[in-house]
């Protein structure tokens, strides 16, 4: 999918993952959103699949990595 629709969709349930970031992970939305959510983070993070590539502060870079590893650790515990 391109890099821009995944940003899309992704700000379709924007306030549905502030809630689950701000909570620390307790309110966890939909497995669906989690996989859409990483799917996009992973791309920043690692500069891939049409990521804007080395245009993250570093301190940007920090808080999506957070993220990365909430989705993961939720999606884990969401199987």
């Amino acid at each position: 999918m391109p890099f821009k629709r995944l940003q899309m969709i992704v700000r379709g349930v924007s306030d549905e993952m502030n809630d689950f970031f701000k909570s620390e992970g307790r309110i966890i939305p939909s497995r669906e959103t989690l996989l859409k959510y990483r799917e996009l983070t992973d791309r920043i993070v690692t500069n891939t699949k049409g990521a804007p590539a080395g245009k993250q502060s570093a301190k940007a870079l920090e808080v999506q990595t957070k993220r990365l590893q909430m989705i993961n650790k939720a999606l884990e515990g969401n199987k």
